[in-house]
C-alpha cells in the first residue's frame, strides 16, 4: 500500500521535516522517473530483491538495505526474479539536506541497516497514524524521530558487486518489453532493434542478466500483472493474463504462482486487505 500524505494548510508547507508518501509492505512495481521525484525517497527492502537503474548503472536492494534517492535524481525501479516488498518514505523540507548530511547519508546510494527493528516499528506507527489522520506536524515529528533513531545504525555499502554497467543493446531489449508486454514479441523482433544475431543476443543477454530473454519477459508480464490484478477489481484473472500478454490462461496461472508464489486469485484476496 502506498498512502498519499495530505498537506492541510500554509502553516503545514513551513513545516522543516514533511512527509510526503508512505509505502508499507508494497510489492515492487517497474517504474520509471526520468526527472526523478520532487522530493528524497528512501526504500528499505523487506524480502526479495530490487533492481535500481541510476546514470546507466544496476544497484540491487536486498532485504535489510535501503535506497535513498535525491530529489530529481532520475531512475528506474522493478522488481527482480521472485519479486520485491518493500517500505517507503518520501519526504521533504528545508531541513532534510542537513539533516541527512550529519546522518551521513547526503549522497544516493544503497546503505545496509544494522538495526531494521527500529525501522520496521516506526513504519507501523505511521500506517497508524495514517489511519487516524494524523496532521502534518506529527508525521514530521516520528520521521525526525526516526533518523536520529537510525543514524547510529547505518552504512553506505560504497562499493558492491551488485553495481555494474548496463549493456546498451540489452537495455535497448529490456527497455522494449517493458513497453510492449502486452504484445507478441519475437527474438527476431529483439534481435533487429539491435541489430545481432538471435544467437549472440541470447548469449550476451544471459552473460549480462543471469536468465533468458523468455525468463526477463515472463517477470515484466507477471509484474503488470500484479499491479492489474489491484487496479482492476472487477476483471478475470485470465482477462488479467490477457492484459500482460499470456494467451493462455493455464500458462498465466502456472508462472503467476511460481514467480509470486500465490495464484493470481489468492494473490488478489491478499492485497486487497487494507492495511
Amino acid at each position: 500500500m502506498v498512502y498519499s500524505i495530505r498537506h492541510s494548510s500554509r502553516q503545514d508547507s513551513r513545516i522543516p521535516l514533511r512527509l510526503v508518501y508512505i509505502g508499507f509492505q508494497h510489492q515492487m512495481e517497474l517504474s520509471n522517473y526520468p526527472n526523478g521525484n520532487g522530493y528524497f525517497m528512501w526504500y528499505y527492502c523487506i524480502e526479495g530483491t530490487g533492481e535500481f537503474t541510476i546514470d546507466g548503472r544496476r544497484i540491487i536492494l536486498r532485504p535489510g538495505q535501503c535506497m535513498m534517492l535525491m530529489p530529481e535524481t532520475p531512475y528506474t525501479c522493478k522488481a527482480l526474479p521472485g519479486g520485491c516488498v518493500y517500505h517507503m518514505l518520501g519526504f521533504t523540507g528545508a531541513c532534510c539536506m542537513d539533516l541527512l548530511r550529519v546522518m551521513g547519508m547526503d549522497e544516493p546510494g544503497i546503505y545496509q541497516v544494522y538495526a531494521p527493528d527500529t525501522f520496521l516499528d516506526i513504519m507501523e506507527q505511521f500506517v497508524r497514524l495514517h489511519q487516524q489522520n494524523a496532521s502534518q506536524e506529527t508525521y514530521s515529528k516520528l520521521c525526525y524521530s526516526l533518523f536520529i533513531d537510525i543514524m547510529p545504525h547505518l552504512a553506505l555499502l560504497k562499493e558492491t558487486p551488485s553495481e555494474t554497467p548496463v549493456n546498451d543493446s540489452i537495455q535497448m531489449v529490456i527497455e522494449y518489453m517493458e513497453s510492449h508486454f502486452y504484445e507478441p514479441i519475437s527474438l527476431d523482433t529483439l534481435a533487429e532493434i539491435v541489430h545481432l544475431t538471435k544467437e549472440y543476443l541470447c548469449v550476451l543477454f544471459k552473460k549480462e542478466t543471469g536468465h533468458t530473454i523468455l525468463q526477463h519477459l515472463t517477470v515484466i508480464r507477471i509484474g503488470r500483472a500484479r499491479l492489474y490484478l489491484e487496479q482492476f477489481p472487477d476483471k478475470k484473472a485470465y482477462e488479467i493474463g490477457r492484459m500482460c500478454g499470456f494467451d493462455s490462461p493455464s500458462y498465466f496461472g502456472k508462472k503467476f504462482r511460481e514467480i509470486v508464489g500465490h495464484t493470481p486469485e489468492s494473490y488478489r484476496r491478499v492485497n486487497s486487505i487494507v492495511v
